[in-house]
């Protein structure tokens, strides 16, 4: 009897293993149906993780290289309109030269011996109109034939130049931002008493020369103070532009000023024609400027 009470017993634990191991069984299936639905749908942990990762970087992508195509926009745009100034300028000194040269005097000439006598012009074989459009068709795939675009393969970027410079551009960008965020906050205000604008206990007035540093850009401006307020600094530049720099961009070191002659002499930049002259307001020539110095002020 003992006996047969043991065999019952082990025989509803096996029963009992075998029903929680199709639990378990069944459970896992749920879960995997679970995730597979859940990768369907879009919203699987493992797969959003990635996908943001690469949508991030491909946005990342697409900010610098739309970035670089409108700076390029506004330099090739800033250049035509200089280069079209340039020749409205040569084509008015030419037209004043003209005015200015007196006319030939009139002379009478001996037409005595020429023969005015109409002569009929020799004609050639003419040809139909079918004739004629079938020579311009002809004309048209030769042409087409001929035509290709070697011409300008010397001078095209190849694909991993343009992918360096990306790069190139996105590092220096993530440095200059990690170096401001990484530096103090600079102490900037406005003494409207005085009219005087301190920047790390440095005075600034209006009128003053100074050199205008983009951190983002790495650029420096050359200009004078033409106004300053609670809220922002005005500077005239020497490419006759105007750039409005707010007193936060000042502090959080995006952008820094510096007077002409201390930045000369910490940079040691011989640009100054007269290495006597501490200021500096019209030694680059108008071209330079406008080409040069107008590239990155929306950046400021």
């Amino acid at each position: 009897m003992a006996a047969s009470t043991k065999d019952v017993d082990r025989k509803m634990t096996d029963h009992d293993y075998l029903i929680m191991e199709r639990e378990l069984y069944e459970d896992s299936i749920r879960a995997l149906e679970v995730r597979l639905a859940q990768l369907e749908d879009g919203t699987l942990p493992e797969y959003v993780e990635q996908v943001q990762a690469f949508a991030a970087e491909k946005q990342s992508r697409l900010d610098l290289a739309r970035l670089r195509r409108d700076l390029l926009e506004k330099n090739s745009a800033e250049l035509l309109a200089f280069d079209l100034q340039q020749l409205n300028e040569v084509y008015a000194q030419a037209m004043e030269r003209a005015l200015r040269t007196p006319p030939p005097s009139h002379v009478d000439l001996d037409t005595s011996a020429i023969d005015n006598t109409a002569q009929p012009l020799p004609m050639g074989k003419t040809m139909s109109d079918r004739e004629l459009a079938a020579a311009l068709n002809r004309t048209l795939d030769e042409k087409r034939r001929l035509f290709n675009l070697e011409h300008i393969a010397a001078v095209q970027p190849s694909t991993s130049t343009i992918v360096a410079q990306l790069q190139a551009t996105r590092d220096a960008w993530q440095a200059a931002l990690v170096a401001m965020d990484a530096s103090s906050p600079a102490e900037c205000f406005w003494d409207a008493t005085h009219k005087t604008l301190h920047i790390c206990a440095q005075p600034y007035r209006v009128g003053d020369a100074i050199v205008l540093h983009s951190a983002l850009a790495d650029e420096a401006f050359y200009g004078e103070i033409a106004s300053v307020s609670e809220t922002a600094v005005e500077l005239k530049l020497l490419c006759d532009s105007v750039v409005t720099v707010p007193l936060a961009s000042l502090r959080d070191r995006r952008c820094r000023l510096q007077r002409q002659d201390m930045y000369e002499r910490s940079t040691d930049a011989p640009f100054s024609p007269m290495p006597t002259t501490p200021l500096r307001r019209a030694s680059t020539p108008r071209s330079r400027r406008k080409s040069r110095s107008r590239r990155v002020l929306s950046l400021l």
